[in-house]
């Protein structure tokens, strides 16, 4: 599940990619490579800048002052350590050496019991913990309470009872985003390719959810949508209807 209230520094952007030196048909070059604690702030601002939108839902004023956008970053990196062990790629021009995309993914291969699941209320708590004035919190809990709620009914494994006992053995997306600039140009298909490929491996799912932005990216990998959400913000005092999917990528054969 993709954790936000993540916003950075929403007035240092990034730009849009350079104008390259060849015809304009050719797309721009880049290379993946394993994400490293150097690289954090610029991938939170990247971050930042493809999830303009989903920020705006959680924030009732954006972009936040420069002393809840420096909060934001403190708690965010302080963050990381807790982190479940994740495998965490990024995307680096060639020509600039920017990092214009960023892969976070887990590996569940044999899944979890319930038990060792945090609850949704704790879920919820841990994020609103880094909240700063700006924060929308009821609209946050609303948006975090229908992702949680929706990736346990996806990937839970229920007993001759109905009950959920577990989570499905899988290789989850925690996030995937690029710079808008370089969408289209086959960064987050690549992005895409090492989760695919240790499911493969493995014989697992590929569990990732999408906003409505990112889903052809998906589908064109052949992921199923699976449910799809349709979170009206306004209930929550924010704006707009956003469309929320998720997707699971099966195996041959299952």
């Amino acid at each position: 599940m993709f954790y936000g209230l993540s916003l950075s520094h929403p007035t240092l952007l990034l730009p849009p990619p350079p104008k390259q030196q060849c015809p304009p048909t050719t797309p721009p070059s880049f290379s993946i490579h394993p994400l490293l604690p150097p690289d954090y702030t610029e991938a939170f601002i990247l971050a930042d800048t493809a999830f303009a939108t989903l920020n705006s839902l959680l924030f009732t004023t954006y972009p936040p002052s420069p002393e809840s956008q420096r909060k934001l970053t403190d708690a965010r990196l302080k963050a990381i350590p807790a982190i479940p062990q994740t495998s965490t790629f990024k995307a680096v021009d060639t020509q600039t050496g920017r990092i214009v995309g960023v892969a976070r993914w887990t590996v569940s291969e044999h899944g979890e019991d319930i038990e060792q699941q945090a609850s949704l209320d704790e879920v919820v708590e841990e994020i609103l913990a880094r909240s700063v004035p700006e924060t929308n919190q009821v609209c946050a809990r609303g948006f975090y309470s229908m992702a949680w709620s929706g990736r346990r009914e996806i990937l839970g494994v229920r007993d001759e009872d109905g009950k959920i006992v577990k989570l499905a053995p899988r290789v989850e997306l925690q996030t995937l985003f690029t710079h808008p600039g370089y969408q289209g140009n086959g960064v987050a298909s690549a992005l895409l390719q090492w989760g695919v490929e240790e499911a493969r491996r493995l014989g697992v799912v590929v569990y990732a959810e999408a906003t409505e932005e990112g889903r052809p990216l998906y589908e064109q990998a052949v992921f199923e949508a699976v449910k799809v959400v349709d979170f009206d913000a306004e209930v929550f005092g924010g704006v707009g209807l956003h469309r929320y999917t998720f997707m699971l990528r099966r195996p041959s054969g299952m």
